[in-house]
């Protein structure tokens, strides 16, 4: 569990998601079950572990409002393919304020 929790730690504090740790254990055939309690115990002691580790990936990689924000689309999908899901990203790169609008036309 030590070597566990240290190999969740550091690629926390390199802005790394969830998902990206949880393979990176698996790889080191670390035990889910043991991997899953781990990250259990790592959240109750930082809550905001994941929100924290995705605004480091995005100011790393300068996106959203830490870069170029008229690369919307491009941006969330750096974030998604970095293993952090839509709502995070979104509100990470400043674009929860977006509202898609439907034009309705009546006739």
């Amino acid at each position: 569990e030590n070597f566990t929790l240290n190999k969740i730690t550091s690629p926390y504090r390199q802005g790394k998601s969830e998902t990206f740790i949880k393979n990176t254990l698996i790889k080191k055939k670390v035990d889910k079950k043991i991997i899953n309690k781990t990250l259990i115990d790592f959240e109750k002691n930082n809550p905001n572990w994941k929100i924290e580790s995705a605004k480091k990936f995005a100011n790393k990689k300068k996106l959203g409002r830490f870069g170029d924000i008229q690369n919307k689309e491009k941006d969330l999908a750096k974030m998604a393919r970095a293993g952090f899901d839509y709502e995070t990203a979104k509100k990470i790169l400043g674009y929860d304020w977006l509202v898609f609008m439907v034009d309705f036309t009546f006739k």
